[in-house]
């Protein structure tokens, strides 16, 4: 009987160690929301959240994946060095532009503007207003950073 309550408490206890063990690998190289669901499965369902992180966790892309990645890098590199980089940009989003370029490794490009706004109901306005004004196509990056009435 001792030893039936002996495996159960060390079963017990290893799985509290890898419960604890998670808190410390998954938040890792992850966005908070995505860290905070992980762990809730993991410590909710352990057994099945355990393997499901373990087969669907990782942040890392497989060798064929780098390599695949690294080309097409070399490829947008070698695409943006023959685009034109002569946009004239206002001291006021210069550190915008540099973000964006850094991030996208794209430069600005003629024909695009930039505004930042920040009434939000006017902003709603001024998007419907562009896309019905638009004869081609409109690249739009938006975000929105609070649910309310207007979403």
């Amino acid at each position: 009987m001792d030893h039936i309550f002996t495996a159960t408490g060390l079963l017990l206890l290893f799985e509290w160690l890898i419960r604890l063990g998670f808190i410390l690998y998954i938040p890792r190289k992850r966005a908070p929301s995505s860290a905070i669901a992980w762990l809730l499965v993991v410590f909710l369902l352990p057994e099945f959240g355990i393997l499901l992180f373990l087969f669907l966790g990782s942040t890392k892309l497989s060798r064929h994946r780098q390599k695949i990645q690294k080309y097409l890098n070399a490829l947008i590199e070698k695409s943006v060095k023959r685009l034109p980089n002569s946009v004239e940009v206002s001291e006021r989003y210069q550190s915008i532009v540099d973000l964006s370029q850094n991030l996208g490794k794209m430069p600005l490009s003629v024909g695009n503007s930039v505004r930042i706004l920040p009434d939000y109901n006017k902003a709603i306005q001024d998007i419907t207003l562009q896309i019905d004004e638009a004869t081609e196509f409109i690249h739009l990056e938006y975000f929105i950073l609070a649910y309310d009435a207007t979403t």
